[in-house]
């Protein structure tokens, strides 16, 4: 059975791997992971969890982002002894939703973005960021909107330079408008939001990966009952206009839905899912300008796909944290045998 649950996999200085869960009773697990063998767990002294984000920073603290069944937004920190817990979102009187919420780091900070909508006597969707550096934090508010435009956010992405790349989506005239930006670590700003794309779907399982060139590269599920797709855009400059992205590409179509799928870069480009009990994977060889046909990789059919995470700052030239499907915690399945075989533009 797939497991496409949340998961998070924390790599130290020093070398140890956590790895951070959340288990059927809504408590947030983790554990050290050696030799691929998942340890006994312990837990974090939260409860009433609904869902969190891990990651770690480079000198080896562990920072959680947790929201709880009350929509209380509580940001905690490992201080090497014990955890901190601060509530970043009260909500008090129950008046907001949190629909989605990030935590992640740079090799300069630590970013907390979220979504609030809000059903007081004004209703209005608001994104809120902070930034932290040794843990002295400041930010808010970056937009507000009025609910009409229906506001998603899809997907937050550190790129190699400490840049944090924000990815949502409003509704408009029928359709649905995919939004990007981008925040400054030098002059701690964000960029004005501009329009990349827009289609009839809302982007679910929207997923952005910017290579170490500033190339950014951007997937999506499009579909209904009975067809589903996988949808590829791409600039070849994370900071250019919008008019610079290349038309959408299908990477995949077919009638079984695929499940979370992402983008790596080993080499050459990679897009992930889990379906059917298995990976598969189309791979671009010129970074997105042509891709295989879907295939499938041909790891031991007695393991089951898990869905994870990984954050480490061991590699200079690699995103500090990237998303991946493997059929072990911790091991990539097997490049070294692909080829871009059955090449579709």
């Amino acid at each position: 059975m797939v497991n496409g649950a949340k998961s998070f996999l924390l790599k130290t200085p020093s070398g140890t791997i956590w790895h951070f869960y959340l288990s059927d009773e809504q408590s947030i697990m983790y554990s050290p992971v050696e030799d691929q063998t998942l340890n006994l767990s312990s837990a974090v002294n939260l409860q009433h969890i609904k869902a969190f984000e891990a990651t770690i920073d480079q000198e080896g603290i562990i920072h959680l982002l947790a929201l709880t069944q009350l929509h209380q937004l509580i940001y905690c920190r490992w201080d090497g002894l014990k955890w901190q817990h601060q509530i970043v979102e009260h909500n008090r009187y129950r008046i907001h939703q949190i629909p989605y919420f990030a935590i992640a780091a740079s090799h300069k900070h630590i970013h907390i973005i979220y979504l609030i909508k809000s059903q007081s006597w004004r209703p209005s969707e608001t994104i809120m960021h902070y930034v932290g550096e040794k843990n002295l934090w400041s930010g808010g508010r970056v937009w507000m909107f009025v609910p009409e435009l229906s506001t998603r956010l899809h997907d937050a992405f550190i790129d190699c330079n400490a840049r944090l790349h924000l990815l949502f989506s409003q509704k408009k005239s029928g359709e649905y408008l995919l939004r990007y930006s981008f925040f400054n670590p030098d002059s701690l700003a964000w960029s004005k939001p501009v329009d990349i794309y827009h289609c009839r779907y809302s982007y679910p399982d929207c997923y952005l990966y910017v290579h170490q060139d500033g190339g950014m590269h951007i997937v999506w599920k499009e579909g209904n009952n009975d067809r589903h797709s996988i949808s590829y855009i791409s600039s070849g400059d994370s900071t250019s206009p919008a008019d610079e992205f290349q038309p959408a590409r299908t990477l995949y179509e077919g009638s079984a839905e695929p499940l979370h799928p992402i983008l790596v870069y080993r080499d050459n480009l990679y897009c992930l899912w889990a379906m059917n009990d298995n990976i598969q994977y189309v791979v671009s060889m010129d970074m997105g300008n042509t891709w295989s046909e879907p295939q499938t990789f041909s790891d031991d059919k007695s393991l089951s796909p898990v869905f994870y995470t990984y954050t480490a700052f061991d590699k200079t030239d690699t995103p500090p944290s990237l998303r991946f499907w493997s059929f072990e915690y911790g091991k990539l399945p097997d490049f070294t045998n692909v080829q871009q075989t059955n090449v579709k533009i």
